[in-house]
């Protein structure tokens, strides 16, 4: 038989969920909400790959990586929106939260799949690795708006928002145990500057945003052609542009849309000091679509919708990582 090389992927989770909120009553110039929130959650992921002499003969039979995870997330949460006047207005929010995790990978070969000159026992090392992660984070994001008149808004607004610590679930071919196990967390700070507006007596809306991203401890995985396995990295990256949206209420059954944006500095930096772009971070995005909504009857309607989506090229896997990396023109 040809040579063969396959890959299954199996997720499964058991999740509960808890909040509870409380509100103020809106209308007056101050609003505020705070709340706590709960979450307890147990995943098995298995990446599982199939090898019928792949790269030499005899080189054949069934690999398993099993990682199981229990999480467990509490977070005090809370905004406060005020209306200073008629034109200025503040939005402030935060947000206190703990994870703790932990987390078990083993590295089998259940089966060399019948053949019993089989190398993969003596290529492929098993091994076993548990982990804890204990986190607590504060995040938290302002907003400043101006509406100069009641058709449009300026705002500027900064954050902070946290994608807690996670387990690395694989490691390459000859690999072990996932190096590193734990994934460190990656914390993004936002800027944010932009404008809406509203014109044709409302039935048109523009609005264009500039931003600039910068994130430490990127968490960037892809596939490796030459090690043969996923890797998982945790750089610092950053990413700027502008963003254009309009829609516009053609009449009352047609709406058309759409948004233009610019990425050209989406960038990982990598220990040696260079600087790598950004996986599927394409530096042109567009979209322009329509939606169609009417009734016909009283007990009939018609609605659909049409979309065109364009990118320039981008990476899909970082340079060096072997294989047909780049897509799109």
């Amino acid at each position: 038989p040809q040579p063969a090389y396959y890959n299954f992927f199996r997720e499964t989770f058991k999740q509960v969920t808890q909040e509870l909120r409380y509100a103020s009553p809106t209308g007056g110039a101050i609003e505020y909400i705070a709340g706590l929130f709960f979450l307890d959650q147990r995943d098995r992921f298995n990446f599982d790959s199939l090898y019928r002499n792949f790269m030499f003969p005899h080189f054949t039979g069934y690999e398993e990586q099993l990682t199981r995870q229990h999480e467990r997330d509490v977070a005090l949460f809370g905004q406060v929106n005020w209306a200073i006047s008629d034109q200025w207005k503040v939005a402030a929010g935060a947000r206190l939260s703990n994870t703790r995790k932990t987390g078990t990978y083993i590295k089998t070969i259940p089966s060399t799949l019948g053949d019993p000159a089989s190398i993969l026992p003596f290529i492929i090392q098993t091994g076993k690795v548990s982990g804890k992660i204990n986190r607590t984070n504060v995040d938290a994001t302002a907003t400043l708006s101006y509406a100069p008149d009641p058709r449009s808004t300026l705002y500027v607004s900064v954050g902070r928002g946290t994608k807690a610590s996670s387990f690395n679930n694989t490691s390459p071919l000859l690999g072990v145990v996932p190096a590193p196990l734990i994934v460190p967390d990656e914390i993004a700070t936002t800027y944010e500057f932009g404008a809406k507006s509203r014109f044709w007596g409302g039935r048109a809306l523009l609005s264009l945003a500039a931003y600039h991203l910068d994130i430490k401890g990127y968490q960037d995985s892809y596939f490796d052609g030459n090690l043969v396995g996923f890797l998982v990295r945790s750089l610092p990256a950053k990413s700027s542009g502008l963003e254009l949206e309009g829609q516009v209420q053609a009449n009352g059954w047609l709406n058309i849309y759409g948004n233009i944006g610019w990425n050209p500095t989406a960038k990982l930096r990598l220990p040696n000091g260079v600087e790598e772009r950004l996986q599927r971070a394409a530096r042109f995005t567009g979209v322009l679509g329509a939606r169609v909504s009417t009734d016909i009857t009283e007990a009939l309607s018609l609605s659909g919708t049409v979309q065109y989506q364009h990118s320039s090229g981008f990476y899909h896997q970082p340079p060096g990582s072997g294989g047909d990396i780049f897509s799109g023109a």
